[in-house]
């Protein structure tokens, strides 16, 4: 029986290939996807004939309950995360073998993400591990699993301000009222607490009468600087 149903359809060939090795590494198999609402309704009645089956009564029932409902929506994460994985690789993209290993932590640490703009990251993480084998430890995936959507904003935010030459260094301008497009010491503050930048280690140098840059030395998590190098510096 399928436990994940995707349709293969309009992908490409490294697409429909990542779903394989997914389908290989965790024992889930794909087939075309079915019309969602009568999927739903299926999978409700066909959990109420289990749970009456069981015979279960109270606490039980509910503990039940509780568990298929959780595990459903985790079911529906990792689909959409896949999909948005297997959407984003082109027909030049070379898929290379992903670690069985990673791809079950990869889907321990995103399977309880609902939120659609963090499910579009971590697919995004899939995918350029798929196209690169080993672009992202577990201890990174373990990282990036304890960010908010705020703070992972924030990170996508002050990306722009990141110039890449021998190293990232993170670069502010400011004008004649010292404003900085919105980076103020709280975020500063918050970045250096997740381990982006540490702060205190900067200089200011003035390169004309009414423009500074201030260079904030120190991107000093490795995990957070691929976060920026992947996704916020073009």
């Amino acid at each position: 029986m399928s436990l994940i149903d995707l349709s293969l359809s309009g992908l490409s060939e490294p697409g429909t290939k990542l779903i394989e090795k997914i389908s290989d590494a965790i024992g889930v198999l794909y087939e075309p996807t079915r019309i969602r609402k009568k999927a739903k309704a299926e999978a409700e009645a066909k959990r109420t004939e289990l749970i009456s089956r069981l015979e279960l009564e109270g606490i039980e029932k509910r503990a039940v309950e509780r568990f298929l409902k959780r595990e459903t929506k985790r079911q529906e994460n990792i689909e959409n995360i896949t999909m948005q994985a297997a959407q984003s690789l082109s027909e030049s993209d070379n898929v290379s073998d992903i670690d069985e290993d990673w791809i079950e932590a990869f889907f321990r640490e995103c399977e309880d993400i609902s939120d659609e703009q963090m499910q579009m990251l971590w697919g995004r993480i899939l995918s350029e591990e798929a196209k690169s084998k080993g672009s992202f430890s577990r201890r990174t995936l373990k990282l990036l699993s304890t960010i908010s959507k705020e703070e992972a904003n924030l990170i996508t935010y002050f990306g722009k301000f990141v110039w890449q030459a021998n190293k990232l260094t993170p670069i502010l301008f400011t004008d004649e009222n010292g404003d900085t497009e919105g980076i103020t010491f709280d975020k500063l503050s918050v970045l250096d607490s997740l381990g982006v930048i540490q702060q205190g280690i900067g200089y200011s140098l003035q390169i004309i009468n009414t423009l500074k840059c201030i260079f904030s030395m120190g991107l000093r998590n490795d995990c957070l600087i691929k976060f920026l190098k992947y996704f916020c510096i073009a």
